[in-house]
């Protein structure tokens, strides 16, 4: 049985000559419109939608990749440069001449072993921020080549210690960290927390961010672990959305905004789910999750140029145009 909107997705299970390994856990997109897929423990594909192809960079086959776990992409189109970060091995760089990666050189500053990085961050062209929930932030200075362990401070001057699941620099002089108690924003240069979106008075899951998305519109939306979505809209209101609006999933994985219709879509335990603005209402999205990509992976969403939208899962991943 298949409804009509399964019709209109496409599901990329592991497959011979295809997607290597189950767990999909981030892309990114090049210049050329071809897709970059990390996967957790089969290191990562190459898909060349042109002649749909698939190449694979792994630790057996000697392509300069450190670590099978790749946990976070990024495509810097100003210099074309593409940088990974994984688990247990530190961030690389993909040098296009010789088709490699190169070792970026990130051990801990303390311990010598390479970082398991779940996400970062560009300082321009002068450092990296690197979090991983189950350690400290770290920063690297690249014209030093320094790392080191970054101590945030409240308004009083008191380190705060918090656990970072993903974070995000903005235009301004701010490091937004998105932890399990609630959004921190950070100056850069001083270390201090200028602001904090934090629930008060509600359970810890409504408070536990693993995901974020800006929209068009500037609203930004945190993905919680167990305590559905939260958004907060430019007049500065932090809300929190879950059962009582529609919203039965209860962990948001990814969050994407549909280009056309510019509806805010989210990943959860319980299938896809959309926010349409026009109505102020979360509805579900009737598709088979189940039987198409396993159960959603955190953060693995991402929009082509085109307007595709991908959500990652623990069976391959799936890809549609709303």
């Amino acid at each position: 049985y298949m409804t009509f909107f399964d019709n209109d997705v496409n599901y990329f299970k592991p497959t011979l000559g295809g997607l290597n390994h189950p767990i999909v856990s981030c892309f990114e997109e090049d210049a050329n419109g071809n897709l970059w897929i990390g996967t957790e423990g089969g290191g990562l594909n190459y898909w060349n939608r042109k002649n749909d192809h698939f190449f694979y960079y792994t630790q057996s086959n000697k392509t300069g990749i450190t670590s099978n776990m790749i946990k976070n992409l990024h495509y810097d189109k100003k210099h074309n440069v593409l940088q990974i970060s994984t688990f247990n091995g530190g961030m690389e760089q993909f040098d296009g001449k010789q088709r490699r990666f190169i070792d970026m050189k990130m051990q801990h500053p303390v311990t010598a072993q390479q970082l398991s990085i779940y996400d970062f961050a560009l300082e321009g062209d002068s450092g990296i921020w690197m979090t991983n929930p189950d350690s400290e932030l770290i920063y690297k200075n690249k014209k030093k080549e320094i790392l080191e362990i970054v101590s945030l401070f409240d308004a009083k001057g008191n380190p705060v210690k918090m656990q970072i699941e993903t974070l995000y620099r903005d235009k301004g002089d701010n490091l937004w960290l998105m932890t399990h108690e609630g959004v921190y924003i950070v100056n850069v240069h001083n270390r201090h927390i200028i602001k904090h979106y934090y629930l008060k008075n509600a359970a810890y899951a409504l408070n536990s961010i693993c995901s974020y998305y800006i929209a068009s519109n500037s609203d930004i939306w945190f993905g919680t672990k167990g305590g559905g979505v939260n958004r907060l809209n430019k007049e500065g209101e932090y809300i929190n959305y879950g059962e009582k609006d529609g919203l039965l999933g209860k962990t948001v994985f990814g969050i994407l905004e549909d280009t056309h219709a510019k509806q805010v879509w989210f990943s959860t335990n319980d299938g896809l789910y959309f926010y349409d603005y026009k109505t102020q209402k979360i509805d579900k999205f009737p598709i088979d999750v189940t039987n198409l990509c396993g159960t959603f992976y955190v953060r693995s969403c991402f929009k082509t140029s085109k307007g595709e939208m991908l959500f990652g899962g623990t069976n391959g991943f799936i890809m549609f145009t709303p």
